[in-house]
């Protein structure tokens, strides 16, 4: 029997004396097949036993990892596996309980919630230590359950022939006596456990150790009516390396019934369910015994016999194939991993319910892209058994072990780099789910997946569940940002990372298609700056394209070693062994089977056309697969396309003649241009409008299936299943782009029409701004105010239009004339407060649309904070009062130019902005210098007090608007009472290019007119000068209501001092070392401001900066402050001091606490002001802080501690009176005396 379709039992061995047991109890051997899968290296035995075809493998070496590899074989080339079996010898656990003897049979069977095998880290067990458990493996199939059990009641009542069948065997092969019958049963000790085999020494047990009964535990001779062998079921332990330690092994034996210990079965249980057999040949100790091996092996062989004696062969029919098994469990693997690895950071150290709100906040503030979609979607494209050929390089290897740090795959477009990546990413976690990986996928289909921000976002929030990893630098990065009420820079989110990765032990990050990234050279950037700290910690893998940018930075790379190309003649080769599956395996191709040899030309024709492109492969398929008949096929493959272009040209080319092309167009115009990702009923509706009818939308326009659309553009796009936004929603289908290649192609310049307007942004654009807003202008207005998701699940991306037409006004008179026909109707329909929550582009970082705070309208809440605009009215529930005000917020030119021509007026008050101030806060310097020319206030209002635009554009960092406004006469100290100057704005979002920039112009202003240029003269207007002291301007800052709308008059009107004391002062609360820097530079004194006119010195800086300063740039800051004369003021109070103490106690890393220790010069802490910041550090958790104010002599006693601080730390050891030691630990309740 040679066809490999026919086997059902696979049966694994490790050694070759298991192997020749084995086949001694066939019934029958088979000649070997050459059906193989292309990769499969494993040799195998065939025959049939008790009328099961089997097929016997033996590993090429020993340990869970060969057996893993081998498995994964043997199922590629034999797909219709239905049962496995782990056959061989192994190391027994003798107990009181359980009379194991060398010889015996071990049956692997679920026990107490363990699924039969157990697997534990050995590298970790040492004599005298705990083992450290890593998983329990699944159980056999039910039906090899139902016979175990069978088969056991036999053996009770009727016995066993295990050792007359073994006599039998010998008996007729003499040959085999020497090494496979049963040795004298004076050859069975079993030594005490504090008797170990003496090391590196290999003399017999006899001459070392001795026979002296007291060394042996001595065990009654087997009676007649007792079996011999017996057979025992229960755990079986496996590990990677050879169980050699009693101690440990009468640990487990006690708390976790373990039976036996081997060393392959957990390498194959999660993809290969089986039975494991073991015949007992040493006691799991040093004094291993190679004397028992061959009868051992005999002894598990002739049980498995006689269970599938037990096993009807139709039975198995009904079993699940494993192939099938082992696929499904893939695929849900690395979610159930990164579940798994929540839980267990949530549960780890039992973290207080304060950790864990801190923890979901910080998450929710990175806003990270969920990369489980992308290696979901890559790893279902797999192909059981493929790029096993890169996993088992010595690079790879290399890699994966910590030899090598960096590795860099590339290939061209199509040659299956995501499918590796996710190939990669799978096994990493497979093998060691709590190791701190973090991946990330830059992706085509939007969702925020294509830019370098997303990336460190992304990377930060995984490595931020892994209970391994320092967080510190990241909390932080959080205290830093206003504690998550600004947005991070690149730069500070990159140094967060490598702080982290430096910091912590092993990190391993895996990043995949930077040629996808909407900047690659940002990206390779970063690359080659991480690369270049060497971290020791770091292990990476990236993959791109070996073309285009990426390919011309790999070709000047200067560490070859480092690339690796995609290898062309293993790639052919996976393809060769996909194409034979989905050929000659399953019935998806089994209509071809009649015409003689045709699958094999399809193989064949395939095969030779791929050229290491697995997608053309794939594609070409699906293309024959549509073939009505045998001549349709034959000629199909005639004119087979050569490339993925030709394939994606015919998709277009069969729209085209469909019905269904007005809807395809859209669709892939959608997905090619749109940043926001989109369901199949969300699409439904959007292909439903028609824009030449009243109303655009209509129900009964939708399409009776999308599926269809969705099938007739297969080698277009697919269908990915992905998560709702919390746990009780269910699981959402989107449609996104099939590959990268496809975006490429849509987007190139000769498509025929009427696909030629993929390529034109704008056009592309225009005409999803369209659809967009005829489909808001079809729905009632009560729909738009609270949006029924299930009736029009289209309104939330609609709601999205702005950024489209932005992109398209300006030639596209159409949209224009469509927006201002919105214009005119209800003004809720540009947005509501308790309406639509996902306008205005804010969404997760995942791509997926978000909720905001409406408290905080339409702009960031550090800004309002610092720069309020005019207050809304409450009542009016508006967001866009006026069409003006909406267009100067979008930056929409053409929409503006005509509400301008239209007699708009510019400074009419409106309650919740004003249109200058929101062009200038989102840097729309067209719109900006267009409201100028018709008559704005540069200042923002009348008063100039509220809703400034510099301050606006400050905050942002939008230099070129703030040149703009300077140059129109803007005042560059204008602030508002209850807020902020453009100075002080852009020292607190830590824009110090801006900050430079308007500290020039400050100095141009007070040089004397005819020594300028005749550029800086149109900077040098007149009325600059600051309407008071800008000290006093800070104090009032405290006094000012909300309801003020006027400036309060200072008594001492006469004085207009300006310094930049407050600017420097906030640019040391924000921490930020290039704004520190550049105000010194512009005549800030570091020592502080000496002015008083009538209202106190300020604050000086240097207690500021030793007080409240964090992170990384801390000690640059301090240095340079120090550098430039800057001293502890002696006016200090001590609790201003001590209350900087606190604040690092609460907030800051250790090395901060020490650092303000070290700062604070003589001031010497007593022993209650210890105390306090001790308890302070308990109560925040600061383990580390706590511990050093213990060793500068607080009192151990008087602490109270929560009730999980034991999982952080253990109490301090406290000396009692009677020499002894007690640790004190309390409740919140408890006093101190």
């Amino acid at each position: 029997m040679s066809d490999s379709t026919q086997y059902t039992v696979g049966w694994i061995c490790a050694l070759t004396l298991e192997l020749t047991a084995a086949r001694q109890f066939l019934d029958v051997e088979h000649q070997p097949t050459s059906h193989l899968a292309a990769n499969d290296t494993n040799s195998y035995t065939l025959g049939e036993m008790a009328g099961h075809n089997i097929v016997i493998a033996v590993l090429p070496e020993y340990g869970t990892n060969a057996a893993s590899s081998a498995t994964a074989n043997l199922l590629n080339s034999f797909p219709n596996i239905k049962f496995g079996l782990m056959v061989g010898i192994g190391g027994g656990v003798p107990s009181r309980k359980n009379d194991i003897r060398l010889g015996d049979v071990v049956v692997s069977k679920p026990t107490n919630g363990v699924g039969g095998v157990y697997q534990y880290d050995f590298g970790k067990t040492i004599q005298g230590r705990e083992f450290q458990q890593t998983g329990h493996l699944n159980q056999p199939p039910p039906a090899v359950l139902a016979a175990i059990k069978n088969l056991e009641s036999l053996y009770d009542s009727d016995g066993h022939k295990i050792k007359e069948n073994i006599e039998t065997i010998l008996e007729k092969k003499p040959r085999l006596r020497k090494k496979y019958q049963q040795p004298s049963q004076l050859h069975d000790r079993l030594y005490k456990s504090n008797i170990p085999h003496p090391d590196e020494d290999d003399g017999s047990c006899e001459e070392l150790c001795g026979t002296e009964s007291s060394n042996l535990i001595e065990r009654h001779q087997r009676k007649d009516d007792e079996d011999d062998p017996a057979v025992h079921y229960g755990v079986i332990a496996s590990a990677n390396q050879v169980m050699k330690d009693a101690c440990v092994r009468d640990d487990l034996a006690r708390s976790k019934g373990i039976l036996c210990f081997e060393m392959e079965a957990a390498g194959m249980m999660n993809q290969f369910p089986c039975l494991v057999v073991r015949g007992i040949c040493d006691y799991s100790d040093s004094h291993k015994n190679n004397e028992w091996q061959g009868y051992a092996a005999m002894t598990a062989a002739a049980y498995t016999k006689d269970l599938l004696n037990n096993i009807l062969p139709w039975l198995l029919e009904r079993e699940e194939r494993l192939r099938d098994i082992h696929n499904s469990l893939e695929l849900v693997h690395d979610e159930v991993t990164h579940v798994r690895t929540i839980a267990e950071e949530i549960s780890h150290g039992q973290q207080s319910s304060k950790q864990q709100q801190l923890m979901r906040d910080i998450q929710k503030w990175l806003s990270p892209s969920d990369s489980s979609i992308s290696q979901n979607k890559a790893f279902r494209l797999r192909h059981h058994g493929t790029g096993q050929w890169l996993l088992n390089s010595t690079f790879y290897l290399s890699w994966e072990k910590r030899l090598d740090r960096f590795i860099w795959l590339h290939g061209l477009s199509g040659c299956g780099k995501t499918v590796l990546a996710s190939s990669i990413i799978h096994r990493l976690n497979s093998a060691s789910p709590s190791r701190a990986l973090a991946f990330f996928y830059f992706d085509v289909n939007g969702g925020g997946q294509q830019t370098v921000v997303q990336m460190l976002r992304t990377l930060l929030s995984q490595l931020c569940s892994m209970p391994s990893i320092n967080l510190n630098r990241l909390q932080t990065l959080y205290n830093t940002c206003g504690k998550g009420t600004s947005s991070p820079s690149i730069d500070q989110l990159s140094d967060t990372l490598k702080d982290i990765i430096s910091l912590s032990g092993q990190v391993t990050v895996v990043i995949d298609a930077l040629d996808e990234c909407d900047k690659p050279s940002e990206v390779i950037s970063w690359l080659e700056d991480l690369l270049e700290a060497n971290y020791s910690t770091l292990q990476l893998l990236v993959t791109s394209r070996s073309t285009g940018e990426t390919g011309r930075v790999i070709d000047g790379w200067t560490r070859r070693h480092e690339l690796h190309p995609i290898q062309v003649d293993e790639v052919n080769k996976d393809i060769s062994d996909y194409l034979h599956t989905r050929l000659f395996v399953g019935d998806e191709f089994s209509k071809w089977s009649s015409g003689y040899g045709l699958r094999e030309m399809i193989k064949k024709e395939v095969s030779q056309q791929a050229n290491g492109m697995f997608r053309l492969a794939a594609c070409q398929l699906e293309d024959l697969k549509r073939c009505k008949n045998q001549e349709r096929l034959i000629d199909a493959l005639r004119i087979l396309p050569k490339t993925l272009q030709e394939i994606y040209a015919r998709t277009l080319t069969s729209l085209k003649d469909s019905d269904y092309c007005t809807e395809a167009l859209f669709m892939l115009q959608y997905l090619v241009w749109s940043e926001i990702p989109i369901t199949l009923d969300e699409m439904l509706d959007a292909t439903a409008v028609r824009l030449h009818e009243t109303p655009a939308f209509k129900e009964v326009n939708r399409i009776f299936d999308i599926g269809d659309l969705i099938t007739l553009c297969s080698s277009l796009v697919t269908i990915v299943e992905v998560s709702g936004f919390t746990p009780e929603e269910q699981r959402m289908r989107e449609i996104h782009l099939a590959h990268s290649s496809v975006k490429e192609y849509l987007r190139s310049r000769h498509l025929a029409r009427p696909f030629d307007q993929l390529s034109e942004e704008i056009h592309a654009r225009g005409s999803i701004a369209q659809t967009c807003i005829g489909y808001l202008m079809s729905l009632p207005i009560d729909q738009f105010w609270d949006p029924d998701q299930n009736q029009f699940p289209f309104a939330a991306i609609a709601s999205h239009w702005m950024a489209h037409a932005k992109v398209a006004e300006a030639t596209d008179d159409t949209l224009v004339q469509l927006i201002l026909k919105l214009y005119q109707m209800e003004s809720a329909r540009l947005g509501t407060a308790k309406g639509n929550n996902e306008l205005y582009n804010y969404t997760e970082g995942n791509g997926k649309l978000g909720y905001k705070d409406w408290d905080d309208g339409i702009y960031d809440y550090m800004y309002l904070r610092f720069a309020p605009p005019l207050l809304r009215q409450i009542d009016l529930g508006v967001l866009y009062e006026r069409p003006l005000m909406h267009a100067s917020h979008w930056g929409l030119e053409t929409v503006v130019h005509r509400l301008l021509r239209a007699g708009a007026d510019v400074n009419a008050v409106q309650c919740s902005d004003n249109p200058l101030h929101a062009a200038a806060f989102h840097g729309h310097d067209s719109v900006v210098k267009m409201l100028l020319a018709n008559g704005a206030n540069v200042n923002g209002t009348n008063d100039g007090q509220f809703s400034i635009p510099l301050t606006a554009a400050s905050f942002n960092g939008h230099v070129k608007t703030a040149q703009i406004l300077l140059q129109h006469g803007a005042s560059i100290y204008a602030r508002s009472t209850i807020g902020y100057g453009a100075f002080e704005m852009a020292s607190l979002s830590h824009h110090s290019e801006c900050l430079r920039f308007l500290l020039h112009s400050r100095l141009l202003l007070e040089q004397p007119s005819n020594i300028l240029t005749n550029v800086d003269k149109e900077l040098h207007l007149m009325n600059r000068e600051p309407a008071l002291c800008v000290h006093r301007l800070e104090g009032q800052e405290e006094e000012a209501s909300a309801e003020m709308a006027a400036v309060v008059q200072d008594p001492v009107p006469s004085c207009t001092h300006f310094c930049l004391h407050e600017v420097l002062l906030d640019a040391l609360w924000s921490s930020d070392f290039a704004c520190v820097e550049a105000l010194i530079e512009y005549g800030a004194d570091p020592r502080g401001c000496r002015h008083d006119c009538g209202s106190g010195r300020p604050k000086q800086p240097w207690l500021l900066a030793i007080t409240r300063t964090l992170g990384p740039d801390t000690r640059r800051i301090l240095e340079l402050l120090r550098e430039k004369g800057a001293e502890l003021d002696a006016q200090a109070t001590r609790s201003e001091l001590l209350g900087g103490l606190y604040f690092r106690v609460e907030l800051g890393e250790l090395l901060d606490v020490r650092l303000s220790l070290e700062l604070l010069g003589g001031m010497v802490l007593d022993l209650q002001e210890l105390n306090e910041l001790r308890q302070h550090a308990v109560d925040h958790h600061h383990v580390e802080a706590a511990e050093l104010f213990l060793e500068r002599g607080a009192d151990p006693r008087a602490c109270i501690y929560p009730e999980d601080w034991a999982s952080l730390v253990e109490p301090p050891s406290i000396p009692r009176s009677d020499g002894h030691h007690e640790s004190r630990r309390g409740s919140w309740s408890d006093s101190v005396d």
